[in-house]
């Protein structure tokens, strides 16, 4: 049994959910997940619908232990995905059935009711495959999936998987026989995923409208870190008059609209010299990724690709700023590496 590949048991944050150890309320909140007859049908713990349908919400001593056993086992990643807005346990995602000597593991992931059809699976998928990729020597990621659960198989591709064969008749269910389909994800497969994605110059005649929305926004983020409206107006105003005197922005700063493959816009990201104009510091000064777009990948991609395009103009490092609620974008930046170099704190007094 090997003990290197996950002893660190990390927390991925996402827009949508959170991965963690499991925690005893965790465990609690899995019974039900465990017991969703939707559950225990496309994971092949039964073989009838019936059997499906009445399995009780509770879990034994034995299973209660095996929850308990997972944060010392090396050899698997056991994550509970925690959905932000509820705080709820709604699933499981897994690594296991770990070969070291070849650099493989298999995949599992199972979400019940209260996670499903929002992108919760797509983004906790993404999330634990980034972390497999970034932190250890796993080249192959592998899984199986009956042929009767499209979703998965959504899912499963649109994180990189790639279908690679089909065992014939190897599940039966209500006296029905399905195949079951292998898929894997290699290291190499994920690479290139940047080359897909693609940062296109802002338009000229887009530039009045994306300069008022990005005053806007930032003039927002200023009264939600406590500056006054006066001031965050004045602020945003300044900065952005600033960089962009012209209604176009001067040497050394540009935007970029970020497209997927189809060249449809996704968001967009501002990169350029930071606030004391040095040609070898270099700043992100705005991303964002439209809501119908996050959670898969596009903002890793273009933070990447900016970090090329700073390279390119002689930047040494390249910085940015967060706020300390944002927990989704700053788990995204340690994830490429980025580090706390300074801290700002407030404490906020309750009226008497």
């Amino acid at each position: 049994m090997s003990t290197s590949f996950f002893t660190r048991k990390p927390i991925l944050q996402g827009d949508l959910v959170v991965l963690r150890p499991f925690t005893e309320n965790d465990v609690e909140d899995m019974a039900v997940v465990l017991a969703d007859p939707e559950v225990r049908h496309l994971t092949g713990s039964v073989r009838t619908t019936e059997e499906a349908s009445n399995a009780p919400a509770q879990l034994s001593p034995e299973v209660r232990q095996w929850y308990a056993s997972l944060a010392a086992r090396g050899d698997r990643l056991d994550l509970a995905i925690i959905e932000r807005t509820t705080g709820s346990c709604v699933g499981e995602v897994v690594l296991n059935e770990l070969n070291e000597a070849d650099a493989c593991c298999n995949f599992r992931i199972l979400i019940g009711a209260a996670g499903r059809g929002r992108g919760i699976g797509t983004e906790a998928t993404r999330l634990v495959l980034d972390h497999a990729f970034a932190t250890t020597a796993l080249n192959r990621v592998e899984l199986e999936v009956f042929a009767f659960n499209p979703r998965a198989l959504h899912v499963y591709e649109s994180a990189g998987f790639k279908v690679e064969g089909r065992l014939r008749q190897t599940f039966t269910f209500d006296d029905q026989r399905f195949d079951t389909i292998v898929m894997s994800v290699l290291r190499g497969d994920r690479t290139p995923s940047r080359a897909r994605v693609h940062l296109v110059p802002l338009a000229a005649d887009r530039f009045p409208a994306w300069l008022e929305q990005s005053r806007r926004e930032y003039e927002t983020d200023l009264m939600a870190a406590g500056e006054p409206a006066d001031k965050a107006r004045h602020h945003a105003e300044e900065t952005l008059d600033r960089v962009f005197p012209a209604r176009a922005p001067v040497d050394g700063h540009a935007v970029f609209d970020i497209t997927d493959e189809n060249r449809t816009r996704v968001g967009y990201i501002w990169v350029g010299r930071d606030q004391e104009g040095k040609d070898d510091s270099w700043w992100i000064w705005d991303i964002l990724i439209h809501p119908e777009h996050r959670g898969k990948g596009f903002g890793r991609a273009a933070l990447e690709l900016a970090e090329e395009h700073a390279r390119s103009e002689g930047a040494r490092d390249l910085g940015l700023s967060v706020f300390g609620s944002n927990q989704a974008a700053r788990g995204l930046y340690e994830s490429l590496g980025y580090e706390t170099v300074t801290a700002t704190m407030r404490k906020r007094f309750r009226p008497d």
